[in-house]
């Protein structure tokens, strides 16, 4: 892979052929990203798209987030170590201790990824829900247009992108 502007690389990935947020569209982005996750490219383009991007979609966007967050995850891996530490906070607590309670709980179980999105409930707990998985992305993109807030950019940096527009596009209007 190249270095171009700095970047290591730009490339398609995330690409899925499937029509809609499905086991097919979840299986092409995940073996379509990987190798480029591997290749640390900088720039890995494709999130939401669907039907070999001729639509993009909400839903999908939110379910690509939770791809990449999976990925990610699994690429930092395992750190082997020596597990004296956890057998004696086992043999101390049990069997009515509070784990959360101790420091060494605290300070490791951040360490495991949670999905935001993937249900990881029992059978039971999961149908009385009631939400599929698609659903579920319908419902947080619904969420997150309705209350999200971008923070304001820094002045420099606007005063940057607006010296950029006006170099390039010099009757550019600005709405106040």
């Amino acid at each position: 892979m190249g270095n171009y502007y700095g970047l290591r690389s730009m490339c398609g990935g995330l690409s899925s052929d499937a029509k809609e947020l499905d086991a097919q569209a979840g299986f092409e982005k995940v073996t379509t990203a990987i190798p480029l996750l591997q290749e640390r490219a900088s720039i890995i383009y494709g999130v939401g798209a669907t039907d070999a991007g001729s639509t993009i979609s909400y839903q999908q966007l939110i379910f690509d987030n939770e791809i990449i967050a999976g990925i990610r995850r699994m690429w930092e891996g395992i750190t082997i170590h020596d597990p004296k530490e956890e057998v004696e906070l086992i043999k101390a607590l049990t069997p009515r201790g509070n784990f959360m309670s101790a420091a060494h709980t605290r300070q490791n179980y951040r360490r495991h990824w949670y999905p935001e999105i993937i249900s990881r409930d029992t059978y039971d707990t999961w149908k009385e829900k009631g939400e599929t998985i698609d659903q579920i992305c319908i419902r947080k993109a619904q969420e997150i247009l309705t209350n999200y807030q971008p923070s304001p950019l820094p002045a420099k940096v606007e005063g940057e992108l607006e010296g950029i527009v006006h170099r390039y596009i010099p009757d550019f209007a600005y709405e106040s």
